[in-house]
């Protein structure tokens, strides 16, 4: 900010001349030169937002996948302890 305010004053002790027109576009190329940089950052981060969340939606869909393959196999034995029981009674 401080060294902004310099050339801005700097800019305005001189007469327009081919130098400050130069700084002038020297500083309009530096800062397109960081928007460039700053939007490549922010599709970098936007990219890796997209990964991150089909990452998460695959860890989801297998903990579900685990989740209902156990509820089965519960289901399973306490219909095969059931039958057990069942069998045992007619006994």
């Amino acid at each position: 900010m401080v060294e902004t305010e310099a050339y801005a004053q700097a800019a305005n002790q001189e007469v327009i001349t081919q130098n400050v027109l130069k700084q002038m576009a020297f500083q309009q190329t530096k800062q397109a030169v960081i928007m460039q940089l700053t939007q490549q950052e922010l599709s970098d981060l936007n990219f890796k937002q997209d990964v991150n969340n089909m990452v998460l939606s695959n860890v989801s869909k297998t903990l579900d996948k685990g989740e209902r393959s156990q509820e089965e196999e519960r289901a399973a034995q306490a219909r095969s302890q059931q039958e057990i029981l069942g069998y045992m009674r007619l006994y």
